[in-house]
């Protein structure tokens, strides 16, 4: 396991990857506060369920887990339900 720092990194690399953003590129804001209700008390079974119904899998197979940011990915998977990952939501473009 690596620092926070490495951590964030790989996250963020991931995410650019899949979806060509970050967390960092949204204002949090723009999530409905019932979409922040429902994030705040997640569990990580509901997550891996939510994620498969969108097309995702959060297992870590390596480690026979989930994966270590299971809640980000969904935070990512979430907006991009809600249409957040767009160039115009984009807080890079001043959102």
């Amino acid at each position: 396991m690596g620092t926070d720092e490495e951590i964030d990194k790989e996250f963020n690399s991931v995410c650019r990857t899949i979806w060509g953003y970050t967390l960092d590129d949204f204002d949090d804001d723009r999530i409905a506060k019932e979409d922040h209700d429902w994030l705040d008390e997640l569990t990580a079974r509901r997550a891996y369920r939510y994620a498969a119904e969108k097309g995702y899998d959060l297992g870590d197979y390596v480690n026979g887990e989930m994966v270590s940011d299971w809640w980000g990915f969904v935070w990512m998977i979430l907006a991009e339900d809600r249409g957040l990952l767009t160039p115009e939501r984009s807080m890079t473009n001043g959102y």
